[in-house]
């Protein structure tokens, strides 16, 4: 009678095999983790992060960092294949409630990654500058969770941290960021807040058509001397000078600092 091995030995294998690949992950996800912590500025970690990653040690290198949705989900639905689709080599890994991705990009091409981010994007995401080597990808990380703070949570944006520095500014500092907001627009607080609306709403886009009544008129869909009777309206309630270039920068940063708020 013919005998047949026992099966055991293939079950254990395979469990083996299985233990082997978990074993592998877990050393690919603690080696990302030394970069994101700033352990890569050793060469030594970062040629065993680059061989065991499979990255180039000397590449560009963009961080993307995305925050859970409203709902529960990632904000990105499969970036990493969505990259690779394209031929872009990128490495993801879900820490605490967001996720982080490290994207190898080509110079000069950052705009294409944007816009790809944009189209999978559902919930805020942050994106550092270029960084240069995995001896860089610690700034980067910090960087890009700095754009991630700078959007509002339950809206869906990609924020590339160059884009949005006056924001990120104010992020950093919210103690100046909410004595801005009273020293500039505090007057306007003691109003009804349908008045207090209106008038910021009225100031926000003077400020963004070029100081402009007619291009704000336009905007706001109302008749020019409408515009300008509101203006009128903040001048006298304001102690910032409107008219002037500082006064107008003053201005600008704490409508930001509110809109954060």
């Amino acid at each position: 009678m013919t005998r047949f091995p026992p099966r055991w030995p293939a079950r254990v294998s395979a469990g083996r095999a299985g233990l082997l690949l978990r074993t592998d992950e877990q050393r690919r996800y603690a080696l990302l983790d030394d970069l994101l912590a700033n352990r890569g500025e050793d060469t030594v970690v970062a040629r065993a992060a680059a061989d065991a990653l499979d990255l180039p040690v000397d590449a560009t290198y963009v961080v993307v960092t995305a925050a859970a949705s409203e709902d529960g989900r990632p904000s990105l639905r499969t970036p990493g294949d969505m990259l690779a689709i394209r031929g872009i080599r990128s490495l993801w890994q879900q820490r605490s409630e967001t996720l982080t991705g490290l994207v190898v990009v080509p110079q000069p091409a950052l705009t294409g990654l944007i816009m790809l981010l944009e189209r999978i994007a559902r919930g805020p995401v942050g994106l550092s500058p270029r960084v240069h080597g995995l001896v860089e990808v610690a700034t980067g990380y910090r960087l890009a969770l700095l754009a991630l703070r700078t959007v509002r949570r339950g809206t869906t944006q990609v924020a590339s941290l160059d884009d949005r520095l006056q924001e990120a500014l104010l992020v950093e500092s919210p103690e100046l960021a909410a004595r801005l907001v009273t020293c500039a627009l505090g007057p306007l607080f003691a109003l009804p807040q349908r008045e207090s609306d209106m008038l910021i709403d009225t100031l926000r886009a003077w400020l963004d058509a070029n100081c402009s009544a007619s291009n704000t008129a336009e905007r706001l869909y109302c008749h020019r001397n409408t515009v300008l009777n509101r203006l009128h309206r903040l001048e006298d309630l304001l102690v910032v000078p409107m008219y002037d270039p500082r006064g107008q920068v003053q201005l600008r940063l704490a409508l930001a600092a509110l809109e954060l708020r």
